[in-house]
């Protein structure tokens, strides 16, 4: 594959869906004279002024392939791309470079879907107008492709789903497609909503997601994920919050979530059956249900987090399966810190985990290690969303005085 010049620009106020390709030159080149000839991946009857290899080619094809990464251009009227377009017609409009508009129309939605590349990069303008979707994507390309899709400006572009429809929904055999969010929003503004991931049964597709925000108080999400299964789901800095039900539903996967803040959700944080979630330097505050319910298996690993102002509990967990709870606060949470379900003991490691008034008390069920007994709020103003640790006599002073630290 010819590597592409740069990423692929969508702007939905300044761009167009019928004059542009998204890469290339910065004012787009275009026409409707363009020629194609089936099993061919020569295309004539186009102005290559300005045109580069790794620019990208649009050409409104009536079937197949559109969008291909232009290989060479061999003269002032053909280019030679990295694809065969698979079908014999001329006259048709075509555009390199500018600014695609939407990523909703059945054109653009090829560029993250059919005639995707490994490597592309779809990065959308922040331009205060949201990227709506009407209805879900199904993720449908080819096994071993990486697609990122990232916002620019000064704030993060809101991709919103306007029906009760995911946003993406994997039908792919394999796990090893992949796509990587950043610096996105993701609501959904319809009276039923509904969840950003949906990988099918026994067909996923892996998510990295980096400094997104799911969620919205006015347009939310039913949850970020209906199941994550099937594939890797990595979520670093993001925010999760005012769902209508759960946070994240890991249903049987086992996502790693990094330094995310779950908050304000209308069920638990995180919830998991038969899956083991690993959460590392995470806060899970103000959930309607607990911060982490966890069914059948609980989870694997939750280190250096927070669980503060649950309904329900920090932690409920179930099995005696090997797991790693450390250093972790539980403040302020109804019902226990911690609820160990069919278990005579809490093993592996479980240890230096801070408590303070939990309405029902610290742990119930078992038993952990080494854990630590508060006597006053160690928060500096936890209720307006500061928890960095105070110096009060039996709250943070105890935890300075052991070098304990939230996330280190």
């Amino acid at each position: 594959m010819t590597a592409p010049n740069g990423a692929i620009i969508f702007n939905n106020v300044t761009g167009s869906d019928t004059a542009a390709s998204g890469l290339g030159p910065a004012v787009a080149v275009t026409g409707s004279g363009a020629s194609t000839t089936g099993a061919s991946n020569v295309v004539t009857g186009i102005n290559t002024a300005g045109v580069s290899s790794g620019d990208l080619l649009w050409v409104q094809s009536s079937s197949g392939r559109q969008f291909s990464i232009i290989t060479t251009v061999d003269s002032g009227a053909q280019v030679t791309c990295d694809d065969n377009f698979d079908n014999t017609e001329s006259g048709r409009t075509w555009a390199i470079g500018g600014k695609r508009a939407t990523i909703d129309s059945a054109d653009s939605r090829r560029v993250f879907g059919a005639d995707a590349k490994d490597g592309f990069i779809l990065e959308l303008e922040h331009t205060g107008t949201a990227y709506d979707l009407t209805s879900q994507v199904d993720v449908s390309v080819s096994a071993g492709v990486q697609i990122h899709i990232k916002g620019s400006g000064s704030s993060r572009p809101v991709i919103r789903q306007t029906v009760s429809s995911p946003h993406f929904h994997g039908n792919e055999a394999t796990n090893s497609l992949v796509f990587c969010f950043e610096y996105l929003q993701f609501t959904n503004s319809s009276a039923t909503p509904n969840v950003v991931f949906s990988p099918q049964w026994n067909r996923g597709f892996g998510t990295n997601s980096i400094d997104c925000v799911f969620g919205d108080p006015t347009d939310q999400l039913s949850s970020v994920s209906s199941n994550l299964t099937y594939g890797t789901h990595v979520f670093r800095k993001c925010e999760i919050k005012n769902t209508t039900s759960f946070g994240v539903n890991c249903g049987d996967g086992s996502p790693y979530l990094y330094d995310c803040a779950i908050h304000d959700c209308g069920s638990h944080g995180v919830r998991s059956f038969w899956g083991q979630p690993n959460l590392f330097s995470c806060l899970l505050y103000s959930n309607a249900g607990y911060g982490l319910y966890g069914q059948n298996r609980g989870f694997n690993v939750v280190n250096d987090c927070l669980f503060y102002n649950n309904t329900s509990g920090g932690i409920e967990t179930d099995t005696n399966i090997p797991k790693s709870l450390n250093n972790n606060f539980f403040v302020s949470n109804g019902g226990y810190g911690v609820v160990l379900v069919n278990m005579s003991q809490f093993y592996k490691f479980s240890n230096n985990n801070a408590f303070y008034n939990n309405t029902s008390g610290e742990v119930s069920g078992g038993t952990l290690s080494n854990s630590i007994t508060l006597t006053a709020d160690p928060f500096v103003d936890a209720a307006n969303g500061d928890f960095n640790i105070n110096n009060a006599a039996g709250g943070g002073a105890v935890l300075r005085s052991t070098k304990y630290t939230l996330g280190g």
